[in-house]
């Protein structure tokens, strides 16, 4: 196999200077602003799919900086800032076939300061800040590894679409600070985020509020509140040799997001999973106990309400997670982890099941599933099983089994599984049923299947995976680009919903390298 790669494919460049076009002082600001933010997509003659490939991404690394730049569909380096993704890995460098970025980091050697002290400093200046490849961008971001203590500090900020505004107006600015500290047995974890936003100008008199792409803040205006452009997160845990518990809070203003993480693009909820709902505020506790060594009993309990209630009515409807401004919602979800190896003769397995209940305080805000409201469901739950070094032909065995009660129409319970077999071969296969609520119509699908096949390909240079797969009705695997040949859960549930791949089905082949 081979892979052609087309690039800078130019009858001519004019991108510095045409006589009664293009300024030569307008061409030198070009040209020093692209290098920086999108090298590729301007050598290439700023042209749309000028390039013969679906995303390019390359760097070099050295003693003293790191650099790394991508094009197209290439995705941003993800970066984690304490307990929040703020670059997310699904974010691309610009899908309509544009846009790009590039990003220079410390070198190793510049990364040491004595004995306990460790930095690092990220520039990533690109042409990606709505996702699409059209508009000016940034992410940065400092940490420091002091001791037992941890600090990232990060900046976004989303600029102008074409390279002589770049700077006119910066229309987000996120600033999110994170801080990890260990103390003994206590952990402590903290992050704070606050974002100002810009207008933006449609003439000399008249200006509308910026909407920041792939985010559920559909219009952010200028001139609010503290609180409701601020979100934060702060946890406590304590762990012992046979037992553990985290105490947490967290609270989202009425337009608070993160640029580079997506929400509503392609069915991720990676902003709200996060930040929570806009304008709510959370409580929880996470405890478990190991009563015996086998054995782990997991509970997490959390009640969730609005934030700032004065301000409840401001939020379209889509955006409010209830009707009613003093719903307050109760969750519990008890968990149970068994070691079977000694149940199963010495061979390593494991079973693990979970339950998620709801309960909420109002009566407009009852759980609806057809005809039937109440305030009370079990919304999902699920099983997992596994084994490892079974046989020299059965390597391990992985099953799920998943309730998933989410949607308002239909029930979905799916059995999936993987059997990992010599040679790097894995044998993947599931069922799904999906049966209607009372009062409903029911799924004219309601019955799918699927069956993959993975290969690992040891003997090719940085081992790629190929992979077979036949889908009917339902769809178990990640997204392109997000690796594929593997399971797609949140939980033991899918992930993509009740209703993935309902009334479709498909025949995928491929072969994925990471490099």
């Amino acid at each position: 196999m081979y892979v052609e790669v087309a690039l800078f494919e130019n009858d001519g460049f004019e991108n510095l200077y045409k006589k009664d076009s293009l300024e030569f002082s307008k061409g030198l600001t070009n040209f020093l602003v692209d290098t920086f933010f999108d090298p590729i997509h301007y050598y290439n003659g700023q042209k749309t799919a000028g390039t013969y490939l679906g995303h390019f991404k390359a760097g070099f690394s050295s003693p003293y900086v790191n650099y790394l730049t991508g094009y197209k569909y290439a995705k941003l380096p993800s970066h984690t800032n304490v307990s929040w993704t703020t670059v997310d890995q699904e974010w691309e460098a610009g899908y309509a076939q544009v846009g790009g970025f590039s990003q220079f980091s410390l070198g190793q050697a510049l990364q040491n300061i004595g004995d306990n002290i460790t930095i690092n400093a990220v520039l990533g200046p690109n042409r990606s800040a709505d996702r699409a490849g059209n508009q000016y961008g940034l992410y940065s971001y400092v940490t420091a590894q002091i001791g037992d203590h941890y600090l990232d500090f990060q900046y976004n900020g989303a600029y102008g679409n074409t390279y002589d505004t770049i700077f006119d107006s910066i229309y987000e600015a996120d600033f999110i600070g994170g801080y990890k500290g260990l103390f003994g047995p206590i952990t402590v974890k903290a992050n704070a985020l606050f974002n100002v936003w810009g207008s933006v100008k449609i003439n000399d008199l008249y200006k509308t509020a910026y909407s920041p792409s792939s985010s559920d803040v559909s219009s952010a205006k200028e001139g609010l509140g503290f609180l409701h452009n601020f979100a934060t997160n702060l946890q406590v845990s304590y762990t012992a040799e046979s037992y553990g518990i985290t105490l947490g809070y967290r609270a989202r203003g009425t337009q608070a997001s993160m640029m580079y993480v997506e929400e509503g693009a392609d069915g991720h909820t990676n902003i709200s999973d996060q930040l929570g709902a806009l304008n709510t505020q959370r409580v929880w506790v996470d405890g478990y106990v190991k009563p015996i060594d086998i054995l782990t009993l997991s509970l997490n309990p959390y009640a969730q309400m609005a934030f700032i209630k004065d301000d409840y009515a401001s939020l379209a409807s889509w955006q409010r997670p209830y009707v009613n401004k003093d719903t307050l919602e109760f969750y519990l979800k008890p968990s149970i982890d068994l070691d079977t190896e000694a149940l199963l003769a010495g061979i390593p397995s494991n079973l693990s099941l979970y339950a998620k209940m709801k309960y909420v305080n109002t009566t407009e805000d009852q759980y609806s599933r057809g005809t039937s409201k109440s305030s009370f469901l079990l919304s999902e739950g699920g099983a997992k099983f596994t084994m490892k070094d079974i046989t020299d032909i059965f390597k391990a065995v992985e099953v799920y089994y998943g309730y998933d009660n989410t949607n308002s129409n239909q029930l979905f319970n799916t059995l999936i599984g993987a059997v990992t077999l010599p040679q790097s071969f894995t044998v993947q296969a599931g069922a799904g049923l999906r049966t209607a609520h009372e009062g409903v119509t029911a799924s004219d699908a309601p019955f799918g299947f699927f069956l993959g096949i993975v290969k690992k390909v040891e003997k090719v240079l940085y081992k790629p995976v190929a992979y077979a797969q036949f889908i009917y009705n339902m769809d178990p695997y990640k997204s392109f680009g997000d690796g594929q040949d593997n399971f797609n859960l949140d939980g033991y549930i899918l992930d993509n919903g009740v209703g993935a791949y309902e009334n479709y089905g498909a025949f995928r082949i491929g072969l994925r390298w990471d490099l």
